[in-house]
């Protein structure tokens, strides 16, 4: 990722920032949700990972010393027989809020911005834009080309998109989609047709972006990135809440001395346990993710776009857009003012 990609995605991270509340709220909703809706077993269930992460063993709190011990070691944050514990809640909290991402990323108003930023790297690279616009000239224009003349056409239209992005940094994509049927009439044709690869390179932009969003690579990048916050606040909860009353969290315990309390334990907290995890992850999770937010989405838009800036998917923005008349039309008038 090049310094000036850097600064793109600081000042589109910023950007995405005003809506963070939103997010923040509606990660720890349906995450209180969630758990407030499982029952007690599913709260207490301790699993063992293997070294790639996946779940090897799940042990209900009804399994008794084997359970036990494992509980033990959960809440100090110790391993047992070599593998990592971890808590029966965590795998779909990761996942409702790798979800919440994903709604974040593709609603409409962020989904612009995103959109925008994008347009910004791809012109802003030489390789990338001019794959594009000469893919674009290659199938849109209906005559035989010169190599000469495809290469003026190219470097004239990349020049008008940069200096489109430059000048119109404080417009939306959709102002200046309506800007271009207008501007079209006066401007020169060079500058109506960028105006024109602009608006409708900005509405196939947010399909594909939805598309990569959506894929399973991205989805277990964004999960990677956020298991660690929702690991250490489902432990710090299960520490707080069950460790400190059971006295696990403190001196040496014998594992079976811990059964009928364990026992009694869940027969007392049936009712309320689900409901004060709910309330108590879903608030330390999304605590970290308000303090960590502008790092997190960083390192998540670096991702995506290294993910999104391909020549496969460069060469199929192309394809899209080549088949638009009025692009079609547009490239037409440019290569015909250029043989005149």
């Amino acid at each position: 990722m090049t310094l000036d990609n850097k600064q793109v995605i600081k000042d589109l991270v910023n950007s995405l920032g005003e809506n963070k509340s939103e997010f923040i709220n509606s990660v720890s909703y349906s995450i209180d949700n969630y758990i407030s809706s499982q029952g007690i077993k599913k709260c207490l269930t301790v699993v063992e990972r293997t070294p790639q992460g996946a779940v090897y063993l799940e042990w209900e709190p009804y399994e008794g010393v084997d359970y036990v011990k494992r509980l033990i070691a959960f809440c100090r944050g110790q391993r047992y027989s070599g593998r990592d514990l971890d808590s029966a809640l965590t795998d779909p909290v990761v996942k409702i809020v790798t979800n919440e991402f994903e709604k974040f990323y593709t609603n409409d108003s962020n989904s612009e911005l995103l959109s925008k930023a994008l347009m910004e790297i791809i012109f802003k690279n030489e390789v990338l834009s001019g794959t594009l616009i000469n893919s674009i000239i290659n199938t849109a224009s209906a005559k035989n080309i010169s190599a000469v003349t495809r290469k003026k056409a190219t470097s004239i239209l990349i020049h008008q998109m940069q200096k489109l992005l430059d000048t119109n940094l404080g417009h939306s994509i959709s102002t200046l989609a309506g800007k271009a049927v207008t501007t079209a009439i006066s401007a020169p044709i060079a500058h109506s047709t960028a105006m024109l690869i602009m608006k409708f390179m900005a509405l196939h932009l947010k399909v594909i972006l939805a598309k990569v969003l959506s894929s399973a690579a991205i989805k277990t990048m964004i999960a990677v990135a956020i298991k660690k916050f929702v690991v250490a606040a489902i432990l710090a909860v299960f520490v707080k809440i069950i460790a400190a009353k059971l006295g696990i969290s403190a001196g040496a315990v014998i594992a079976f001395v811990l059964i009928p309390l364990i026992l009694l334990y869940i027969a007392r907290e049936a009712y309320t346990l689900p409901s004060t995890l709910g309330e108590k992850v879903s608030y330390k999770v999304s605590t970290e993710l308000d303090s960590n937010f502008i790092n997190i989405n960083e390192n998540i838009m670096e991702q995506i776009f290294k993910e999104f800036i391909s020549v496969d998917n460069i060469l199929l923005i192309s394809t899209y857009l080549s088949h638009e008349p009025e692009i079609q039309s547009g490239i037409d008038k440019i290569i015909a003012s250029m043989e005149t």
